[in-house]
């Protein structure tokens, strides 16, 4: 008869336990805009990520399509990578950031050198190739929206360009390597 008892205030303990527990976790997520505590979040739920051709980045999601080599300013040679960026949130979101967090290298014969923003060549009319799709990473793109968009790299030699993606910290999330013909 003692051991039924002795259960008994275990399990009470126990759902006192759970109850208060329970308490305590839906007030944090009421009081936190329904954001659960870092220890319930997984680590593979990073909204940022690179998979296939697609750079997933929070509100926002580029697909590359294609690259290209371009000629630009002063003589050199210039890679256009293009993507459709598509907002997938619910508000406006801006683009601007893009190029802190998207990055392209080649390897020199002594480095992996990061390459600079590129500046195409202005044309016989004085046209620039692609600036619409430019401009478009210094705007606002609007809920459910999609446009077209280029980073522009200048290169250093004819080597493959290792192009990273990076997270809202700075963490590479993933990497895709072009093979150039110029």
């Amino acid at each position: 008869m003692k051991s039924k008892r002795f259960y008994q205030h275990v399990w009470f303990w126990i759902m006192a336990l759970i109850t208060i527990f329970a308490i305590g976790f839906a007030t944090y997520v009421a009081n936190n805009d329904g954001q659960l505590p870092t220890f319930c979040k997984s680590k593979t739920s990073n909204k940022w990520h690179f998979r296939g051709n697609t750079y997933y980045a929070g509100k926002l999601n580029t697909t590359f399509t294609s690259g290209e080599i371009i000629d630009g300013m002063n003589g050199t040679k210039v890679f256009i990578l293009h993507g459709k960026m598509t907002n997938v949130s619910k508000e406006e979101a801006d683009a601007s950031a893009m190029y802190a967090v998207v990055h392209a290298y080649q390897k020199t014969n002594s480095t992996n050198q990061k390459l600079d923003p590129g500046v195409p060549a202005v044309n016989d009319d004085f046209s620039v190739p692609y600036q619409t799709e430019s401009d478009n990473l210094n705007q606002k793109v609007l809920p459910g929206k999609t446009v077209p968009v280029v980073l522009e790299y200048t290169l250093v030699n004819n080597n493959p360009i290792n192009v990273t993606f990076e997270d809202a910290k700075f963490n590479k999330v993933g990497s895709k390597s072009y093979k150039i013909k110029m």
